[in-house]
């Protein structure tokens, strides 16, 4: 998986800070010490608050468990460009990717439109960290500095379109995932960002106790409405032909691109593929024990839900191209 969108809730007072260190900031975040509980939302979501170092606004983060699988979650988080059609009462009102991603980095702008702080618009950079087979984490930072650099023409655009809105300055958060021994996957999302002007102590109340809570709600809904739509045949599996060089998989304005083979970006094209990613040992170990496919430079294209009918087809389409040696709808 491999766009990585954010969802951040506004936490904070109007005292300026800049993030001249946000990946420090995100491990401390990380650091499972020293986070008090602020609210129990439910049994089974908690929202904690943390002091940082050097920082005078607090961080924030909001923790679920859920017994959907973590890949339908992951799913969700990811799928930014629908974000508006499925997070209800997230306030998001534009969103789009921009500049040159690759297939580590994205770039992504939205529009936040609550009440009483209205007209917020932000510019992050998000990539993802996998610190295991069960353990993923979704990252998003926002630098003004790289932001007024890289895309002063698309805010100059904004400004114009929205007659000079607040462009956030400052902030950094995660979805982070982890795969339980028992089935179930813990969420837990992290924020801390200054939205400029003042927001006053009773709407940081209503946002830790509300719009928090509801965004991890909301996200896990999602994730388990298109667990439900999961079918078997959704995944299609096939290795590379030994002179075929290892496939270079990029996401560009959340479009799916394999810049070094036109072949399977033509199939890509052709059955409008949700993900290409590259299968690794421990993927396949999980799958099946008794693989019929080697494991060696194999990938997993995904389809999608309710597309079952479309399989045997893109299978044997694949299995007639000189770049590919196997293609399966199981491991």
């Amino acid at each position: 998986m491999r766009v990585l969108f954010f969802y951040f809730i506004l936490f904070s007072s109007s005292t300026l800070f800049c993030y001249h260190n946000n990946r420090e900031l995100l491990e401390e975040m990380f650091n499972y010490n020293d986070w008090d509980v602020e609210n129990r939302h439910s049994d089974s979501l908690t929202v904690f608050k943390k002091k940082l170092e050097g920082v005078n606004i607090p961080a924030f983060k909001a923790t679920m468990i859920s017994s959907i699988p973590m890949e339908y979650i992951m799913e969700a988080i990811a799928d930014g460009e629908n974000h508006e059609e499925f997070m209800g009462s997230s306030h998001v009102v534009e969103s789009e990717f921009i500049g040159d991603s690759n297939i580590d980095t994205t770039y992504s702008y939205q529009m936040l439109d609550l009440p009483i702080v209205s007209d917020r618009h932000y510019i992050t950079t998000n990539f993802n960290d996998t610190v295991s087979v069960n353990h993923y984490r979704m990252n998003w930072m926002i630098d003004n500095r790289k932001n007024l650099r890289d895309f002063k023409q698309f805010i100059d655009k904004k400004n114009e379109i929205h007659k000079n809105p607040i462009f956030i300055d400052d902030g950094v958060g995660s979805w982070e995932l982890r795969r339980l021994n028992n089935g179930k996957t813990q969420v837990s999302y992290y924020v801390l960002i200054n939205p400029g002007g003042w927001i006053p102590n009773r709407l940081i109340s209503y946002v830790n106790k509300s719009l928090g809570p509801d965004t991890v709600i909301m996200m896990v809904k999602e994730g388990g409405r298109r667990y439900k739509l999961e079918d078997s045949s959704r995944y299609v599996f096939f290795s590379l032909a030994e002179a075929t060089p290892d496939l270079v998989i990029e996401r560009l304005k959340g479009k799916l691109v394999i810049r070094n083979n036109l072949d399977i970006q033509i199939m890509i094209n052709m059955y409008n593929v949700k993900s290409v990613e590259k299968w690794s040992i421990m993927n396949s170990i999980q799958e099946n024990s008794n693989n019929t496919m080697s494991i060696a430079r194999t990938y997993r294209i995904d389809l999608g839900p309710n597309r079952s009918e479309e399989i045997a087809e893109l299978v044997n389409k694949l299995r007639d191209l000189s770049v590919i040696k196997m293609a399966e709808t199981r491991l």
